[in-house]
């Protein structure tokens, strides 16, 4: 969401069968880039790309923002034809670029000093408070708009400007660049005093809504009660709108250009925060080609997060990807924005490794600006290792017998954040066990195979929904249900009974536990370690199906993630110890992991240290009691601090 200035862990074990290096021909560029953010101009294409190659980038981001400043929104040939000459020059060094434009944002720069504005020649446009107050700012707004500025946010009804608009999105297309970028597409909810407005309520949207449902957006309901019914119709229908948008702009992509890419930038991405802008990640995905995601938890710089707060990125990150699916994951995040008693160093490469190990794409950026980095050498460290290690950081991954652990898009719309730190607790509880799980969607819950699904306060179910997880209890897998999971109609109206309670109850194909306390929600808001214990105890007889391929002996706050990666077998584990907001970026050294498992070979194993270069690691083994064919199988990992890959060659 930020724009740029146009002057300018964790531990990854693979369990390795076949060739070390083989590369997924069937992915394109998008899953392995190395992104770096730089603002376009008529004399620094040269800079751009000779710096693009000297560190190792794979995907230029350029910005000369037609759509979000006037001027070129009125005329935009001139940077029309730098995006040709930029989108030339990276072709020619083989390398790929998109370029950002602003969604519903528009800046008149010096708007005091000149005859016209956007607000001034079209103030119908405009996005409106329930009490007409337009959405227009100046300078001190966000840190983009200068003084003097006219900073505008646009109705996504405004039918001429829309027109305007998605004809700019073809011009853009037809100069060759790889992918259009749209940042900023959303209700105005950022700014002082409008983060609970609700808008838009202008003329063009109110009539829209008017249209489709018959309410009236500014007399038939109160802005924020959810408990009304009208209101929740507005939720929707705000989540709808911004989603046709980002449909539109991928049509008019795709008309000019099969293969040019439709990449929205996403900030919010999970809590109530996602249903006051609007821009909801989850149902994007089906118009975009990747999504960058401006993901952050509880503050916007790493190195202001204690444990408990990266744990949770983690868990977030995760999501996300979950959210993206075959799709790969941009992350557009901060490591460092000069807190003083932090390094700006240690803080990218806690970044940088927090989010390649859960598998998605680095991008590099300083403070909240996208263009430039913190640290250039370190930053070329980092993609140089990142390339070199590619193929297992970005090939298709599977969970090994994982548990299932359900995000209800439809129970965040109408309980917020009540359901979201339910969510995340539940996860932290499976964390901190070292429990392998899996983050189910509605459309990916038919095809979950895992031994047991738990539905964390999922207050939301739909018919569909439920039918699946009857037929997934009928197949002898367990269920966890926690807090008020199938209290809730589709109208967030209670129901009569619980359908899945009755139906669970009435059959005994599966097994099921009821907690209705809400562990998860109780861990989020106490971090209290006895409750891990708690929970353990709760679900020690139910989970005892429940068998991880690989036995990690590792303290609570070390990651445990196990997958297949085509013919090989990975456990991911982080290291997140120790780490404290403002004043500590380093994790505190995990003195010994341990790692057992069956086979029957005798595998060479390595560890490629983060930033470093594989070694070899010593076996011990015997002969199992049970199964003369398999012999158990141990070792034990050296003190780690950011992490490292261990692979085994079978």
């Amino acid at each position: 969401m930020y724009k740029q200035l146009l002057s300018n862990i964790f531990l990854f074990v693979i369990f390795l069968t076949g060739t070390f290096n083989s590369q997924n021909t069937n992915q394109s560029w998008i899953h392995y880039a190395r992104i770096s953010g730089n603002g376009l101009g008529p004399n620094n294409i040269d800079n751009i790309i000779k710096r693009a190659q000297d560190q190792g980038v794979l995907g230029i981001e350029l910005d000369n923002d037609i759509t979000g400043r006037y001027d070129s929104f009125l005329d935009p040939a001139q940077k029309l034809k730098e995006i040709k000459k930029a989108a030339e020059a990276a072709h020619k060094i083989g390398n790929h670029a998109f370029i950002y434009i602003a969604g519903l944002e528009c800046i008149t720069e010096n708007s005091d000093k000149v005859e016209h504005s956007m607000f001034q020649d079209h103030p119908d446009w405009v996005q409106r408070d329930i009490n007409g107050k337009p959405a227009v700012f100046t300078g001190g707004a966000s840190f983009w708009v200068n003084a003097g500025d006219e900073d505008v946010w646009i109705s996504p009804y405004a039918k001429e400007w829309r027109h305007r608009y998605m004809d700019i999105v073809r011009q853009i297309t037809a100069t060759g660049i790889d992918g259009v970028y749209i940042d900023v597409a959303y209700w105005m909810w950022l700014y002082e005093g409008w983060e609970n407005s609700w808008a838009s309520f202008d003329d063009y949207t109110v009539a829209e809504f008017k249209n489709r449902t018959g309410l009236d957006a500014k007399k038939d309901f109160i802005p924020g009660d959810y408990n009304d019914p009208d209101f929740l119709k507005w939720v929707d229908f705000r989540i709808q709108t911004i989603t046709e948008f980002f449909q539109e702009i991928d049509e008019n992509v795709k008309s000019v250009n099969p293969n040019c890419l439709t990449i929205p930038e996403i900030s919010p991405s999970m809590n109530d925060e996602v249903l006051r802008s609007g821009a909801d990640a989850y149902e994007i995905h089906n118009y975009s080609d990747v999504i960058a995601h401006e993901f952050f938890i509880n503050t916007n710089t790493g190195a202001k997060r204690n444990t408990f707060d990266w744990l949770t990125y983690l868990i977030g990150v995760n999501t996300l990807r979950a959210f993206d699916e075959e799709k790969p994951t941009w992350l557009l995040s901060y490591s460092w924005d000069n807190e003083e008693n932090t390094d700006s160093i240690d803080a990218m490469k806690l970044l940088s490794c927090t989010q390649v190990m859960a598998g998605a794409n680095f991008w590099d950026a300083p403070g909240h600006l996208m263009a430039g980095s913190n640290d250039y050498p370190t930053r070329k460290e980092i993609f140089s290792w990142i390339k070199e290690n590619e193929n297992l950081l970005y090939s298709p991954r599977k969970p090994i017998n994982p548990i299932g652990v359900y995000y209800s898009p439809s129970t965040r719309n109408y309980f917020g954040n009540d359901y979201t730190e339910s969510f995340y607790g539940i996860l932290h509880l499976l964390l901190n066990n070292h429990i392998e799980y899996q983050i189910v969607t509605p459309r990916t819950l038919k095809d979950f195979s895992g031994s047991a699904l738990i539905l964390p306060d999922v207050k939301i179910l739909t018919e569909d929904e439920i039918k699946i997880v009857e037929r997934f209890y009928d197949n002898g897998k367990n269920l966890i249900m926690t807090g008020e999971t199938d209290y809730y109609d589709s109208r967030r109206k209670t129901k009569k009974e619980n359908d899945l309670l009755k139906y669970f109850e009435s059959n005994e194909n599966g097994k099921y536990l009821y907690l209705p306390e809400c562990p998860g929600k109780k861990y989020f808001e106490k971090h209290d370690t006895s409750l891990i214990k708690n929970f353990n105890n709760q679900t020690k007889s139910f989970l005892q199906d429940y068998s991880p391929k690989y036995r990690i002996k590792a303290s609570y706050n070390v990651s445990i993630q196990q997958v297949s990666i085509g013919d090989k077998e990975c456990i991911f584990i982080s290291n997140l110890k120790g780490l404290k907001g403002y004043s500590k970026c380093i994790p505190d050294t995990e003195q010994k992991i341990e790692v057992e498992f069956e086979s029957t070979v005798i595998p060479e194993i390595y560890f490629i240290p983060y930033l470093g270069k594989k070694q070899k690691i010593n076996l011990d083994y015997k002969q199992t009691a049970m199964n003369e064919g398999k012999k158990m199988i141990s070792f034990s990992l050296l003190p780690i601090q950011f992490g490292g890959i261990i692979v085994i060659y079978k």
